[in-house]
């Protein structure tokens, strides 16, 4: 019966293909109370964030720690709806409202974001301002505000006190995000194309005619612009990646499922392209997009990336920051191997051993289901849904960690 049951999970271990690492979850949530910010902005090395239910956070050493407080509360500021954010200079704030109060439509602080109050501005007759999106600083007086689902450009030369607005582009997107390149050359989205202004936004010209719902300017002058998925059968996503303003480009099929539908894409370095999708998944591909891989879930997909003080953030229903420093367990800890038997198991682990003190169970997505003090050398994985796990096993000094299958 013994050499039945060996053969039986000799078998079955053939049939499941084992990682041979776990790949580093490189975004991190940054701050529980942020957990609903829909804007970050960035001012002499401080970072200012804004959530939809008017947390205001503050953060002075790169998004390592944040000091919040409730704007709306302390300000006697309710039913207001904070969208976005920008700073002109660390007293002198703007919030763009998600839809106007009382016929105003921003909140302006001078001191530094502890108190905020309502402002008259002048529109000029501009029809809309509501839901706006991105709101970006292009000089101490200049700022540039797009609409969700709208061609119009909003730019102010007086730190919101008039606006001008330009009806930008045709064929609008759901978000339409701005790069600044300088004081007059900016860029936005739309689903036709990438467009490009060289006069402040006076006129607009399309660089690219694609259907297009993402991009991303790098540093380098690069422009790379993510495609929604072709129509036809086995259709895919198409990265078009330029580096003379799309005059000339080249074009990168990303081999993903067909059901995975993807938000937005970022590029930290020049090997990696991650895919974060409306699932709240994000994928990794390390070979200019043959081949991607699951490696991380968020707690819900966000709508915006941002490139601040060389550190990328996604903001729109949370806030994270992009940690390259973070490595794989397998850099972690030095992987050894125990007798942990019966392994794959139904309902009990035995663990061959007494010198551990305590054990977590990690799934293969990163989440700790399982963990506790080992007063007895067994754990108990009965209420586990059948799969892949990695069980560490802690004595105070050292963890060594174990591949176990649950079936």
């Amino acid at each position: 019966m013994n050499r039945l049951l060996t053969l039986y999970y000799s078998l079955l271990l053939l049939t499941i293909v084992f990682p041979s690492h776990i790949l580093a979850q490189r975004w991190v949530d940054i701050e529980p109370a942020l957990s609903s910010v829909i804007s970050i902005t960035e001012i002499e090395g401080n970072l200012y964030s804004i959530a939809s239910t008017g947390e205001l956070g503050q953060s002075t050493d790169n998004g390592q720690s944040w000091e919040v407080i409730n704007i709306l509360a302390e300000n006697n500021l309710p039913d207001i709806l904070p969208f976005s954010i920008t700073f002109f200079d660390v007293n002198f704030g703007l919030i763009a409202l998600r839809e106007p109060f009382e016929g105003k439509r921003l909140l302006r602080t001078l001191d530094g974001g502890q108190t905020w109050n309502l402002i008259d501005s002048n529109f000029n007759d501009c029809i809309g301002f509501s839901s706006p999106i991105d709101f970006k600083r292009i000089s101490d007086s200049r700022a540039i505000v797009l609409q969700v689902s709208s061609s119009n450009a909003f730019v102010t030369d007086d730190r919101g006190e008039s606006w001008i607005c330009y009806d930008s582009i045709s064929h609008v997107g759901l978000i339409s995000v701005s790069h600044i390149h300088n004081e007059n050359e900016w860029y936005r989205n739309g689903n036709g194309g990438i467009f490009k202004t060289i006069d402040a936004g006076e006129t607009w010209n399309k660089i690219l005619q694609k259907d297009i719902f993402d991009y991303q300017v790098k540093t380098n002058g690069e422009i790379y612009a993510l495609s929604f998925r072709s129509t036809e059968p086995g259709g895919y996503y198409t990265l078009y990646r330029s580096e003379d303003d799309f005059q000339s480009y080249d074009s990168i099929p990303l081999m993903i499922d067909e059901d995975i539908d993807i938000n937005l894409f970022v590029l930290p370095d020049e090997s990696s392209i991650y895919l974060h999708t409306t699932k709240d998944e994000i994928y990794l591909s390390e070979d200019d997009g043959q081949n991607f891989e699951f490696v991380q879930e968020l707690s819900n997909y966000p709508l915006k990336k941002d490139f601040i003080n060389d550190t990328w953030y996604l903001s729109g229903r949370g806030l994270w920051r992009f940690d390259e420093t973070a490595t794989s367990l397998d850099d972690v800890f030095d992987i050894e191997y125990l007798h942990t038997y019966p392994n794959p198991s139904t309902k009990t682990l035995h663990i061959d051993s007494e010198e551990f003190e305590s054990y977590q169970l990690m799934n293969t997505q990163g989440i700790i289901v399982k963990f506790g003090m080992l007063q007895q050398p067994t754990i108990n994985i009965e209420s586990l849904p059948s799969g892949l796990y990695y069980l560490s096993l802690i004595n105070g000094v050292n963890t060594i960690i174990e591949e176990v299958i649950k079936y």
